[in-house]
């Protein structure tokens, strides 16, 4: 169920007794301002089944599209069984106590604060009684706001409560003032990061860097994807050890996402193509300034050289490589300042096109200007 009208206010006591068996619910913080405290325990009351909320203000994000998403991740995909959901039944999860015979709390919980200070109350209240309800079963969080909702006291309130069974953790966090907070967000992030499989993290010149990814290494032992949106502290060779560290064969991580990220360059590219110690099957790439599409087509090159080195049967001029060489999925977005079509039909440009069906099994590229944007691809959604 999706409530998406910011204009009017609306009383969930109104409308919640009505739809006991809902299990997703997206919702706008501007039509609850008045009445969010009420919200979680009318939900405990009238919808036991719930499992995923979302919650966000002021239009700044498409509840739509997340609801949809979370939705189809739940129905297409097995829900982790780190706990047994029989009633009445106590067990230990990483040394934490969970009761499951208080009823049923949430699995998946996004709360995307907006800029607008006169929600801020409202978000740090329903955050708070969110949490404490739910903190034991919750599997995915996404977190994001300001200073005046990632202040010490609520980071210090997440950090105190363990999410024993969080697999999906996403932080966004939007500091407008020199907030001195690094190393609580820092302890809070590696605390939950034990079971992790996705760990998805936007600051720009806050908390996430090299020293942080090293303390991450040893704890997210079960990682498989990671997204970094600008991470403006985080250096290339920080991110080129915590890659060979994460991606190693014994390890599990094997889908990266680059937003932004200026540590994103040639030297790691290299790294990513050549070391056998990386070992990524997925790779986004989107608007990193250190790299142009030179950059990436020696990446290509390099990697496509790196097969035919260790393939001593491959010829390196055949059309595709083997199967065990090819990543299973690439996503390249670049900025270009001249009619992206002048590239795309340019020898140059063909030959890009076809490296990237060389190295990837599924690939999507889009090359964008002040005039327009060209979308190339193959079933990458």
């Amino acid at each position: 169920m999706d409530i998406t009208n910011g204009d009017g206010n609306l009383d969930p006591a109104t409308f919640l007794p009505a739809i006991p068996k809902l299990k997703h619910l997206a919702l706008s913080l501007d039509n609850i301002v008045r009445e969010g405290a009420s919200l979680p325990p009318l939900i405990r009351q009238y919808c036991p089944d719930l499992s995923s909320l979302i919650l966000s203000g002021s239009g700044d994000y498409d509840i739509i599209a997340a609801h949809r998403r979370i939705h189809q991740r739940n129905e297409n995909s097995t829900i982790p069984t780190t706990i047994t959901t029989e009633a009445k039944k106590t067990i230990r999860i990483n040394q934490v106590t969970v009761d499951n015979s208080s009823g049923s709390a949430l699995l998946d919980l996004s709360l995307r604060n907006s800029w607008n200070i006169d929600l801020i109350g409202t978000a740090s209240s329903l955050l708070r009684q969110l949490i404490h309800h739910s903190y034991t079963k919750i599997q995915s969080l996404d977190l994001s706001g300001t200073d005046e909702l990632f202040d010490q006291e609520m980071i210090t309130y997440l950090t105190d409560h363990p999410f024993p069974c969080l697999t999906r953790l996403t932080l966004r966090w939007e500091p407008t003032t020199n907030n001195a907070l690094d190393h609580i967000v820092q302890n809070f992030i590696i605390q939950s990061a034990m079971n992790l499989k996705y760990l998805g993290l936007k600051c720009k010149q806050y908390c996430i860097n090299d020293e942080f990814l090293s303390a991450l290494c040893p704890v997210a032992k079960n990682l498989r994807e990671l997204q970094l949106d600008y991470s403006e502290l985080i250096t290339t060779n920080g991110l080129r050890r915590f890659l060979e560290t994460m991606t190693h064969p014994k390890r599990s991580l094997r889908k990266i996402i680059f937003n932004s990220t200026p540590a994103v360059n040639q030297e790691l590219l290299y790294t990513i193509a050549t070391s056998k110690l990386c070992i990524i099957d997925e790779m986004t790439i989107i608007y990193c300034k250190h790299v142009k599409i030179d950059d990436f087509e020696q990446f290509l090159d390099d990697k496509i050289q790196a097969a035919v080195n260790n393939d001593e049967e491959h010829n390196h001029d055949t059309i595709s490589l083997r199967c065990e060489w090819m990543m299973n999925k690439l996503e390249l977005c670049f900025y270009h300042d001249k009619d992206p079509a002048e590239f795309v039909e340019s020898e140059k440009g063909k030959r890009f096109l076809k490296k990237l069906d060389r190295v990837a099994k599924e690939w999507k590229f889009s090359i964008c200007s002040p005039i327009t944007t060209l979308i190339f691809g193959n079933h990458v959604e």
